[in-house]
């Protein structure tokens, strides 16, 4: 009977230590549960349906939107570049959850309020998208060198993008146009196929990239008979770089039909946000960028241009990195800082 007593305690006592034992172990699993991160809402203002800027804001936004737990990202398209700036800039509100494309062409003009700005503007570069040749282009075999647009008629570039630049450029070849016209990228295209200017600024996109992937626009061009670009003089374009962020680029003989090298003005592509960027989401759009790299020419070719390697390739300076993405860069060994070229 003992015996029996003796076995009934010590299972009991088994029963209840179990019992203890799983609530224990149900206790700690519950204190260490993690909540999951509540959904955070972005925004990237970009310029206009055609361009680069547009193609790859919506491409990262996708891109996010599919593989990111809590980040969800909007687009939001604007006519130009000083636009999508600005209506960041310019309203508080935004300034913490939302990112802007953003140009080296653009860059002068912003910090120091000039030109479309009214008021300078402080903001920092999130990531490098690509750096894009830009030069004017034309389908009139007679149009050869810059000093054969005097008294053409001449699309520069928009005044909240480009403009200013181009036609500082002009100027100091000494060209007079007959007509300028301040027309963005796809605009000014159709402007030039139908015949309603001579000459158009163009961003050629990344020539540096083996294989070349024209824009979209580019690629439309080339299939108009005589397309070729109109090269520049290097002394010209270190004398606008003055007051100008841009660089330069020669074109290998053969691209674009061209016999000769052809040398052309660089401007560098981003994304920019203020400030007061949240930095939390700043570390985690570079890191999608970062991770998802090659994902983004098989939304467009030309997009290849984003790479991992490059996505810091700032001049510095005057181009100022944001601190979280300077965090994630330096943690995996991603170069930052370079010259522009």
């Amino acid at each position: 009977m003992r015996r029996h007593v003796a076995i009934v305690g010590l299972l009991t006592v088994m029963i209840v230590s179990v019992i203890l034992g799983d609530a224990t172990t149900t206790q700690a699993a519950s204190a260490g549960t993690v909540k999951p991160h509540p959904e955070v809402k972005m925004s990237i203002y970009t310029t206009s349906f055609g361009t680069t800027a547009y193609t790859a804001s919506f491409s990262l936004a996708d891109i996010v939107n599919k593989k990111h737990p809590w980040l969800r990202i909007g687009v939001v398209e604007t006519t130009q570049g000083a636009d999508a700036v600005k209506s960041v800039a310019l309203a508080p509100e935004l300034r913490k959850t939302s990112m802007f494309n953003m140009s080296s062409t653009l860059h002068y003009d912003a910090v120091q309020g000039r030109g479309a700005f009214t008021s300078p503007v402080n903001y920092q570069v999130v990531s490098v998208r690509d750096t894009n040749a830009v030069s004017f282009v034309t389908l009139d075999p007679n149009i050869k060198t810059m000093k054969d647009l005097n008294g053409k008629r001449v699309s520069a570039g928009v005044m909240g993008g480009p403009g200013p630049t181009y036609l500082k450029l002009l100027e100091l070849y000494g060209v007079k146009p007959a007509i300028i016209e301040k027309l963005s990228w796809a605009p000014a295209k159709d402007a030039l196929m139908d015949g309603k200017v001579d000459a158009c600024l163009q961003t050629l996109g990344d020539t540096t990239l083996t294989p070349y992937r024209p824009p979209a626009l580019i690629h439309e061009l080339q299939t108009k008979k005589g397309f070729h670009v109109i090269p520049f003089d290097l002394e010209m374009l270190k004398k606008v770089a003055g007051t100008n962020l841009v660089g330069y680029v020669e074109l290998p003989a053969g691209m674009f039909g061209a016999p000769n090298p052809v040398i052309t003005s660089t401007n560098l592509s981003y994304w920019g946000a203020c400030p007061e960027f949240d930095a939390e989401i700043a570390y985690e759009v570079v890191k999608s960028i970062a991770e998802n790299a090659d994902a983004f020419q098989g939304y467009d070719k030309s997009l290849a241009a984003i790479r991992r390697s490059a996505m810091a390739a700032v001049p510095i300076p005057p181009l100022t990195l944001h601190p979280s993405a300077e965090k994630y860069c330096k943690e995996v060994g991603i170069k930052i800082g370079q010259s522009l070229k």
